[in-house]
């Protein structure tokens, strides 16, 4: 039986916040960490960002065919680098350049590469349209509101029963974003900033000028994921944002504290 998405993130959670309130690393990071899903591979990433505890972890425990294929797209501007073990395929595009000439190339290359991971599934066009228009969506704002675009990184992991899509960077997070709008000054928790990045317009610009209507596209995302019953996933600063299930009243965003971490990571995993 498949492990859902959400639960593959609880150990990490759990080590993480240990390891924020001074509990040994070591023991924080019991030897059941197993890395073996995207999101909480690229969450690790992140916490490695501003963590040397993190990073050498990560060097030890990612597997070989995760590790490889994450190394070479660091090193190569914009590039897709994909790695297949079995019957699960995974691929990496890191947004270390910003050239639009460039990027539209590259992510045309890893649109497509995802869309072929959805061979695994029968007769999913809809599937495909929204899965990518997500991808899109989530980029957009990389490059839009984080501040920091060449940190970002794109992956997807594909097996027969699911599909994982995640985007992270070490920008300045959601509610500093958000702190840019007038209107926004106030927040101080990061939780509060992720509720209101899922409502309709809410954005870093102001809507009395050049920012009327702007949003993240959160709420969009929402509503398409949503529709395919995905599971996903906003974590920035020391928050998360979560909506799984299939039931109507199971799919109410929860947002719980966790350990610090720098900019976002939006996961989602549709099921075939």
């Amino acid at each position: 039986m498949t492990i859902g998405l959400l639960a593959k993130f609880r150990k990490l959670d759990t080590a993480a916040l240990a390891a924020d309130h001074g509990v040994k690393f070591e023991q924080a990071t019991a030897a059941d960490l197993v890395l073996d899903s995207l999101g909480p591979i690229l969450e690790v990433a992140s916490l490695a960002q501003s963590d040397a505890r993190w990073s050498r972890f990560a060097k030890e425990r990612l597997p070989r065919h995760i590790a490889n294929p994450l190394r070479n797209a660091r090193g190569t501007p914009l590039q897709t680098f994909t790695s297949s073990q079995a019957e699960q395929a995974v691929g990496f595009m890191c947004l270390n350049e910003v050239d639009a000439d460039v990027f539209r190339p590259a992510l045309l290359a890893f649109d497509t590469e995802a869309r072929r991971m959805m061979k695994f599934k029968r007769n999913a066009p809809q599937s495909k349209g929204l899965v990518c228009g997500a991808v899109g969506e989530m980029l957009d704002n990389v490059f839009e509101h984080s501040g920091a675009p060449k940190t970002g990184i794109v992956g997807f992991w594909g097996t027969p029963e699911y599909l994982d899509i995640s985007v992270c960077d070490a920008g300045v997070g959601v509610m500093e974003s958000l702190r840019q709008n007038p209107a926004y000054t106030y927040l101080s928790d990061a939780g509060m900033a992720l509720a209101l990045a899922i409502r309709d317009g809410t954005s870093r610009y102001s809507t009395t000028t050049e920012g009327e209507g702007r949003g993240h596209g959160f709420s969009t995302l929402f509503r398409g994921l949503n529709s395919l019953d995905a599971e996903i996933r906003l974590r920035s600063g020391d928050y998360s944002l979560e909506v799984g299930g299939k039931a109507l009243m199971e799919r109410a965003p929860t947002i719980s504290q966790k350990a610090q971490l720098t900019g976002l990571v939006v996961t989602f995993r549709t099921y075939f």
